[in-house]
């Protein structure tokens, strides 16, 4: 899997985080999700100042979710997110505090 951190603005102290993986994680999920700790921690390290990481995922990603949730994921109500094909898709936005991945 690839982390990625990225300022949400020169003033906030907060950042986006994201992750891409592929379907290897499926075949080691515990293996994954304990280093994943650390490599999010990591990443956050570029951003030494931003204490809140935030993002978006789609409300039926299960798996993603779980492993958010299990990374100290608070979640916050859905909003619909315009589609290409015109229609509206379900997205949870999610934030993480650095204290819970930089204990």
């Amino acid at each position: 899997c690839i982390f990625g951190i990225r300022a949400a603005s020169p003033l906030a102290r907060s950042a986006y985080v994201w992750m891409l993986g592929t379907r290897a994680i499926d075949a080691a999920p515990i293996a994954f999700a304990r280093h994943s700790r650390r490599g999010l921690a990591l990443a956050a390290q570029s951003l030494p100042w931003a204490e809140i990481f935030t993002n978006i995922v789609h409300e039926q990603h299960h798996a993603a979710i779980r492993w958010l949730a299990w990374l100290g994921a608070t979640f916050h109500p859905a909003v619909r997110i315009p589609q290409p094909d015109g229609s509206a898709a379900p997205f949870l936005p999610f934030t993480i505090e650095r204290s819970a991945i930089c204990a």
